[in-house]
C-alpha cells in the first residue's frame, strides 16, 4: 500500500511538473506574493507581512482552477483517471492527486516562510502574526485545492470546469467580507447570496449523481427553506453565519488577527477533509460503473 501510494504520488507530481500547468501555477502565485510584499511592506512601509499574504491569496481564485482544469480535468477527458482506478483504490488516487497539488502549494509558501526572518532584521516585524499569516496562506490554498479538485473530477468539460471553480472560489473568498458589509436589514442581499449558493450546489449535485431528480429535490427544499427564513426575518443571521463558515478567507482573518486561532486552523482543515471525502465517493462511483 505504501509503495503504491509513493508510485502514484510520484507519477502525479511528475505530470504536474512536465506540463505547463504546474509551472504557470508556481509563477503566478510567487509573482503575486512578491508583488504584494513589495507594494505593502517595502513601498508603503507596513510591518505586517501577513497582510501581503492575505492579499496575495486572492490570486488562488484563478490560479487553482486553472491548474486543476489543465491537469485533472484533461486527464479525466482522456480517460487516464478511469484507467488508474482499475489498478489503485479511489482513496489512493484521490490522496496522491491532492498531495501532488499540495506539494506545489508548499513550494509557493516556502519563500513566504523565510521572508519574515529577513524582514525582522530591518524593522519592527512581529514574527508570530507573520507566521500565522504563512499558515493561513497555506491552509487557504489547501482548502481551495480540495474544492477545485472535486469540481475538476466531476466536471469533464475544461471551460465549464474552470468557470465553476473560479466562481465558487471567488464566492467563498468574498463571502466573509460581504457578511460584514451587508446590512442585516437588507434581507434581499442575503437571499441573493443564498440563491447563488443553492444554484452552485445544485449544479455540483447534478454532475455528481448524474440525476436530475436529486438536484431538483435539493433545490426545491432549499428554496422553500429560504422563503420560510425570509418570512420569519431570520434569513440574514443564518446566511451570515453560513457565509463565514464556508469561507477560507474568514479562517485566514481569524489567524492573522489572532481572534480565534483554533477555529482558524480547524475550519479550513474540515473544509478540505469534506471535499476530499466526496471526491473519493465520486471516484468510487466512477469505478463502480467500469
Amino acid at each position: 500500500m505504501k509503495k503504491q501510494l509513493s508510485t502514484v504520488y510520484r507519477r502525479e507530481l511528475k505530470t504536474l511538473f512536465c506540463a505547463p500547468a504546474g509551472w504557470i501555477f508556481l509563477a503566478v502565485n510567487l509573482l503575486a506574493a512578491g508583488l504584494c510584499t513589495v507594494w505593502l511592506n517595502l513601498r508603503n512601509g507596513y510591518t505586517n507581512y501577513e497582510y501581503a499574504l492575505e492579499t496575495a491569496s486572492l490570486i488562488f481564485c484563478v490560479s487553482i482552477p486553472l491548474l486543476l482544469t489543465l491537469s485533472v480535468s484533461k486527464e479525466g477527458k482522456r480517460g487516464e483517471t478511469d484507467m488508474l482506478l482499475r489498478y489503485v483504490s479511489p482513496v489512493t488516487l484521490t490522496l496522491c492527486k491532492y498531495l501532488a497539488s499540495l506539494t506545489l502549494m508548499a513550494i509557493c509558501t516556502a519563500p513566504s516562510a523565510i521572508l519574515p526572518i529577513i524582514f525582522s532584521n530591518f524593522g519592527n516585524l512581529q514574527l508570530a502574526p507573520a507566521y500565522f499569516g504563512v499558515l493561513g496562506y497555506f491552509l487557504t490554498g489547501a482548502a481551495l485545492l480540495a474544492m477545485c479538485s472535486y469540481i475538476a473530477t466531476t466536471v469533464r468539460k475544461p471551460l465549464l470546469c474552470f468557470a465553476i471553480s473560479a466562481v465558487a472560489s471567488i464566492l467563498l473568498n468574498v463571502s466573509s467580507n460581504l457578511s460584514h458589509v451587508l446590512s442585516s436589514g437588507n434581507n434581499i442581499y442575503f437571499v441573493i447570496f443564498a440563491v447563488i449558493l443553492i444554484a452552485l450546489i445544485t449544479v455540483a449535485l447534478f454532475f455528481y449523481f448524474e440525476n436530475t431528480l436529486v438536484s431538483v429535490i435539493f433545490a426545491s427544499v432549499c428554496s422553500v427553506l429560504t422563503v420560510i427564513l425570509t418570512l420569519t426575518d431570520t434569513v440574514a443571521p443564518v446566511v451570515r453565519n453560513i457565509m463565514m463558515l464556508i469561507s477560507p478567507q474568514h479562517a485566514f482573518s481569524l489567524l492573522i488577527y489572532g481572534t480565534a486561532l483554533p477555529e482558524g486552523i480547524v475550519q479550513p482543515i474540515l473544509f478540505t477533509a469534506i471535499f476530499l471525502m466526496i471526491t473519493v465517493l465520486r471516484h468510487v462511483n466512477r469505478a463502480g460503473k467500469e
